[in-house]
């Protein structure tokens, strides 16, 4: 319980947590709280002298911040009890950050273009992220084409689609799907200069692929 460890430290480090020492969804975490709590007990075997119980709570980074998302507790096959707690945060974009897809491919953002630069499509959709081509010949991450291909009919139709590697909605149908609804099935559409207005001289490959941000 609780009260039997908080003792350890002070007070203010564990008040976010509940009867049974995980902090509660939606709770605004600052940094250096504890998200769960904790204690190992004293070391008796021969050769050790730790007597006493140690606080072994898992914090919050001090630099970091954020509201909990998910609290996850499960039993592993040993009998041990495990938890696992999701903390999100807003983080703005500055030159220097990481991404990456679920396929292999990262890259580092280089530059920050004003929303009213960036280029458009004819119905003017504006991308969030730009990616330089030349790391498909050296990823080779076709997962993520692939994903682009039905995010990009999800999106347009309003429903889910099966994404499931080798067993998900063949890229033939994705491709007729795409065509039926008017666009082009290579997913390739001409976009238009934010700053002339001019439409530019080659097709772009657009789509719609979940990124996340490398932690650090």
């Amino acid at each position: 319980m609780l009260k039997d460890w908080q003792v350890l430290k002070d007070a203010a480090f564990y008040r976010l947590l509940d009867e049974v020492g995980l902090v509660r969804v939606g709770e605004k975490v600052p940094g250096g709280a504890a998200v769960i709590g904790r204690v190992r007990p004293p070391c008796l075997e021969e050769g050790h002298n730790d007597a006493a119980w140690r606080d072994d709570s898992v914090y919050l980074p001090p630099s970091e911040t954020g509201a909990v998302d998910a609290v996850f507790l499960t039993t592993s096959a040993e009998g041990n009890k495990l938890a696992k707690v999701v903390v999100k945060n807003t983080h703005f974009t500055v030159v220097g950050d990481g991404f990456f897809s679920r396929h292999g491919q990262k890259g580092v953002v280089g530059m920050l273009i004003p929303q009213e630069d960036m280029p458009y499509t004819k119905d003017g959709i504006v991308p969030d992220l730009i990616v330089d081509p030349s790391i498909f010949p050296s990823d080779i991450p076709i997962g993520q084409l692939i994903e682009g291909l039905a995010g990009k009919l999800g999106s347009i139709k309003g429903g889910l689609v099966d994404g499931t590697p080798f067993i998900g909605k063949p890229v033939e149908e994705l491709r007729a799907e795409l065509e039926a609804l008017g666009f082009k099935s290579s997913g390739r559409e001409l976009l238009y200069s934010g700053v002339t207005g001019k439409a530019l001289e080659a097709e772009i490959f657009t789509g719609v692929v979940y990124y996340q941000k490398t932690s650090g």
